[in-house]
């Protein structure tokens, strides 16, 4: 049955970016699974295939042996055919059509195209979305816990740091300084992580990606790289620091939404995947709203 579905799939590579870029700014989805360089990071572990139309751009994932679409890549007018056409590739497969990593905007607009559908949410792959500005000054009262790290970094007289823009250049002391970061542990996730970071900077032209550096003592010990999910969101896909150092995290943080220069509102830092530690974490540094996520199981021809 899978041979079927990728007679209308091919594999997503790094010769299209330029086709699915071009596609999302159609719709600009604010949602973390639906990033360009999200995808590229992850597509070890998370493989995605692509069919393309003059109206809409298809992206097929899988996930434990499930195969699924992202929410269709399109103006919202072609919403209609690009499931029609999803629909029918599941059915001459022979699976069933889901779509997944679906917001509550486009869950809305399945059920309206189709009543029968049956949907499920996960509340471990919803988005935190923050102010921006909270996270550039992390002022007032929620966050003084915060603060109180961020003022402790700053005020350690024994740490002379600086922050840069993080550029290509800086690939190899990222690389080398994640080799060291995760030296220890053995997590299969770390090490596809890794790898879709050096990718991410060996094509680091394509993509549309900015970052920033701390560097204490001349050495890089803090980096992020983000990009943008529409005009007034970016997101964080990577955050690392040296943790001996009290007050790194929120201090790369800072510096990197401070300088940065394009006027966005929010931030999104991704989901907590489930995990206790890191939803308690999250939710400890005051998210606005989350964007919850749903699967669907469609089950009938839009009318």
């Amino acid at each position: 049955m899978e041979a079927s579905l990728f007679q209308f799939f091919s594999p997503v590579t790094l010769e299209d970016v330029d086709i699915i870029r071009k596609y999302m700014q159609l719709c600009q989805y604010e949602e973390a699974n639906h990033s360009l360089t999200g995808y590229f990071i992850w597509m070890d572990e998370y493989p995605i295939w692509k069919y393309v139309n003059k109206n809409y751009l298809l992206l097929l994932g899988v996930n434990e042996g499930t195969y699924f679409i992202y929410m269709p890549y399109c103006k919202a007018e072609y919403y209609k055919e690009a499931f029609q056409k999803a629909e029918q590739i599941f059915k001459c497969a022979n699976l069933p059509f889901i779509c997944s990593c679906c917001n509550e905007e486009m869950l809305a607009i399945i059920c309206s195209l189709y009543p029968t559908c049956t949907y499920q949410e996960y509340r471990e792959d919803a988005d935190y979305i923050y102010d921006r500005n909270a996270l550039s000054t992390f002022a007032g009262k929620k966050l003084q816990k915060k603060r109180n790290h961020l003022l402790a970094f700053e005020k350690n007289d024994n740490i002379q740091y600086c922050y840069e823009s993080l550029e290509k250049k800086h690939a190899e002391e990222c690389l080398s300084f994640l080799r060291n970061w995760n030296k220890d542990m053995d997590d299969k996730m770390l090490s596809v992580e890794a790898n879709g970071i050096k990718r991410i900077f060996q094509y680091w032209d394509k993509f549309p990606v900015v970052g920033g550096i701390l560097r204490i003592n001349g050495s890089i010990e803090a980096f992020t790289i983000a990009s943008f999910l529409s005009s007034k969101m970016i997101q964080i896909h990577i955050e690392k620091a040296n943790h001996t150092y009290r007050g790194i995290y929120q201090k790369i943080c800072k510096e990197f939404l401070s300088h940065l220069s394009t006027p966005i509102a929010l931030v999104n830092r991704e989901d907590d995947m489930g995990l206790e530690n890191l939803r308690k974490a999250k939710l400890s540094y005051r998210p606005i709203y989350l964007i919850r996520k749903f699967a669907v199981i469609i089950k009938e021809n839009a009318s």
